[in-house]
């Protein structure tokens, strides 16, 4: 049950890479942003089990603003500083909104993992 979004994201994308290789047939705006909108959910998935493991605190969890953070990075990175070093690369306004919709799934998703008594421990320590 930990894993539930980190193996579904990750499911969902190698459908997409199917798709990219005509072994499946997908919808274009699939093929065109789902890798994009999947891209969230799989990093933050991976990066929460390390910093989990290294922390050693199996209760962590990430708040909106790492979340917010690591989104403005990816689209950042991906969408312009790497299509001005490369020609393979083109920004696309609408893979920040798929980067966006994919760091929303996470959120939400995290706030049914995380337990009310953490939340409540949080939402106190900030006040």
């Amino acid at each position: 049950m930990r894993f539930t979004l980190l193996i579904g994201a990750s499911v969902a994308y190698g459908f997409l890479v199917a798709g990219k290789y005509q072994v499946v047939q997908l919808p274009e705006i699939l093929n065109n942003y789902g890798a994009d909108f999947f891209c969230m959910p799989v990093m933050l998935s991976l990066a929460l089990i390390i910093v989990r493991k290294i922390k050693r605190q199996p209760q962590l969890f990430f708040h909106g603003g790492h979340t917010l953070a690591c989104t403005i990075y990816v689209a950042l990175c991906f969408e312009f500083l790497l299509p001005k070093l490369s020609n393979k690369f083109t920004p696309d306004s609408y893979d920040v909104l798929a980067y966006v919709g994919g760091a929303v799934v996470y959120g939400v998703f995290q706030q049914k993992w995380v337990p009310l008594s953490i939340n409540q421990k949080s939402n106190d320590s900030e006040s």
